[in-house]
């Protein structure tokens, strides 16, 4: 951390000191930039005594330590006139940035290209040579042409990854089944909400695919609260309306209950057959529900990962749908998809992700997005709170509820008390603190991982119904429980969270249209933790806050991408929409068979990390 290159001229002879068998070299030099008297020391490096010379300018490479003494990592002797931009390596004794920089220079002269395109094709496209792009990178001239440089080896990797979802696409999987529209009408009939225009759109977008021969592979893409679920429903009714079955994968029973209350309700007219499977139901239960997909009488089942079963099997499954992607792997989702003769698939996300990654991550994929919220934008207004000022909120807090029928989350970290992250609140000791702070005993309701799921109901309910006002919980809220009503919320420890979950857990409040206030408690010293809690506090927009995290993170290790192998794709790539579309268009004009080597190319260095990565 805090590793930085500054160019000095050195003013004074060094000098060198032994203390307990260790050596330090110290001189003084001037920060030829901001023309300040520096002093720098190498430790454990004699020998610098005799190669450090007056007046002599180097690049040096280290961080300051407290005695503000500038500690040396690695030096470079420069040029004392010219304000060259030179490259640092993350060298080591053994290798040092002068070897590094005199192999480059072999390597470059070898006058091999090193671009997935030829030559011709790199000039006849306007395109700087992808090997003056590197030996601008190692021996820069100027600043432009760095940055020219870089875009253009950024544009090299999106080659490979354009080959890729060239290859996906070509390589699409056709069906034989074909669904009858003349039944919607029923469905919209039935239905207690008029769909807004996103709604509609993106519903169009996913009857088209289910209607073409091509097997549909696509993203719906929604803010919480944005209404997917609906669209979701809506295309399972087309599906078996013509008389194919559907599943809805979800990944927490809290979720899949809600998704089974909502389709009952909605489809309870419609002579549907809606089952719920998940892994605490008894045997006999579960085997009622296995004859009946066997059979064909049950049209939509809506599970957790208890579908992935051997035992499931299904008459004729038409359409897989699965919730909130990011927490099923794609071996699994392959696997349910193997339960069917190449069935349609719909994924639902409410994980915001920016343009420019959704492009890349999901090559194989289309995508639909819901922008709006049935009940409007939201009105929930952020506020960061430090320790001191808790009292005073929670004094707010208990008019909101008490004059103003507000309804408060409370998530908490951690469910155990004390252990070795006791710097993070658990649930005992902030319903203690309530009670402290003069707020009622009787309106506090606390939830958790380990809270049994019939008492986990009650109390939801209660809290719905408002004989419970504070609902104290674990993240266990993040997906899935649904109170319209409720408008506030408090999150302790909020540095804790990343800035997905903390979208998440915003998402739970405010969902009618009312106004109402996030609270984030955090007292942190990490500059990354603040920065991302201002950004949280600035946006309401998921896929604005995708954009920040973006830029704040890198791809690698945003929205826990690293699960799919990700990161590794994306350690090295200086993400742009514009340079991906570029490499696209360029690839187009290729002859197939460059075309083809250039898929073989990408398949060998990108291959196994895209297919995890792509959700096909």
């Amino acid at each position: 951390e805090n590793m930085q290159t500054i160019k000095v001229e050195i003013l004074v002879p060094a000098k060198c000191a032994f203390f307990k068998g260790k050596s330090s070299v110290t001189t003084k030099c001037l920060d030829v930039v901001s023309n300040q008297v520096l002093t720098l020391i190498w430790y454990n490096q004699p020998f610098m005594k005799n190669n450090i010379k007056t007046e002599m300018v180097l690049f040096v490479t280290g961080k300051f330590n407290k005695l503000h003494q500038f500690v040396v990592y690695s030096q470079m002797v420069c040029d004392k006139v010219t304000n060259a931009i030179v490259p640092v390596y993350g060298a080591n004794a053994g290798l040092t940035n002068q070897v590094i920089r005199n192999s480059i220079e072999q390597i470059l002269a070898s006058g091999e290209n090193f671009s997935v395109l030829p030559v011709a094709d790199e000039e006849k496209n306007g395109l700087l040579l992808l090997n003056e792009s590197f030996r601008e990178l190692h021996f820069p001239t100027s600043v432009e042409g760095l940055e020219q440089a870089k875009n253009r080896i950024s544009l090299e990797d999106m080659f490979l990854l354009s080959a890729l979802e060239y290859y996906q696409n070509e390589n699409v999987q056709t069906k034989k089944r074909t669904y009858n529209q003349s039944k919607m009408e029923e469905f919209y009939s039935a239905c207690p909400y008029t769909l807004t225009e996103d709604q509609e759109n993106s519903l169009k977008e996913i009857i088209d695919d289910m209607s073409s021969e091509k097997v549909m592979n696509r993203l719906l893409l929604g803010d919480v609260g944005s209404g997917k679920t609906l669209v979701a429903l809506a295309a399972s009714y087309l599906a078996m309306s013509s008389g194919y079955q559907t599943v809805l994968l979800c990944p927490t029973e809290i979720l899949a209950e809600q998704h089974y209350e909502t389709a009952k309700k909605l489809l309870s007219s419609l002579n549907v057959q809606v089952e719920l499977l998940h892994s605490k139901l008894k045997v006999s239960g579960k085997t009622v529900i296995y004859n009946k997909l066997k059979g064909g009488e049950c049209n939509l089942l809506i599970a957790t990962h208890s579908a992935l079963s051997e035992k499931v099997e299904f008459l004729n499954l038409g359409l897989v749908i699965t919730d909130e992607q990011h927490r099923f792997g794609v071996a699994e989702r392959a696997g349910i998809a193997k339960k069917g003769e190449n069935p349609d698939v719909l994924i639902m996300s409410a994980t915001p992700i920016p343009r420019s990654l959704s492009l890349v991550l999901f090559g194989g994929l289309d995508v639909s997005e819901i922008k709006t919220r049935p009940a409007g934008e939201s009105k929930i207004k952020t506020n960061l709170v430090s320790g001191t000022k808790e009292k005073d909120m929670w004094t707010y807090l208990k008019v909101e509820i008490e004059e103003n029928n507000g309804k408060c989350f409370v998530i908490v970290p951690r469910i155990d008390d004390g252990g070795e992250h006791s710097k993070l609140n658990s649930v005992g000791e902030i319903q203690k603190r309530l009670v402290e702070f003069g707020i009622n005993e009787d309106w506090i309701a606390v939830v958790h991982g380990r809270t049994p799921k019939d008492e986990t109901t009650r109390l939801i309910e209660a809290f719905k119904e408002g004989t419970k006002k504070i609902l104290i919980s674990t993240t266990v809220v993040e997906v899935g429980i649904d109170v319209p009503t409720a408008n506030l919320m408090v999150i302790y420890n909020g540095d804790r969270f990343g800035l997905a979950s903390l979208h998440q857990l915003r998402g739970r409040i405010g969902r009618d249209g009312r106004s109402g206030y996030c609270f984030v408690m955090a007292d942190t010293e990490s500059e990354q933790a603040v920065k991302r809690l201002e950004i949280f506090k600035k946006y309401n927009s998921g896929i604005k806050l995708a954009e920040e995290d973006l830029k704040l993170r890198g791809a690698g290790t945003m929205y826990g991408t690293k699960q799919h192998g990700a990161s590794e794709l994306f350690l090295n790539l200086n993400f742009s929409v514009e340079l991906y579309k570029q490499a696209k268009d360029i690839l187009l004009t290729l002859e197939k068979e460059q075309i083809t080597k250039i898929i073989n190319i990408a398949e060998d260095r990108f291959g196994e990390i895209y297919k995890k990565v792509v959700l096909n």
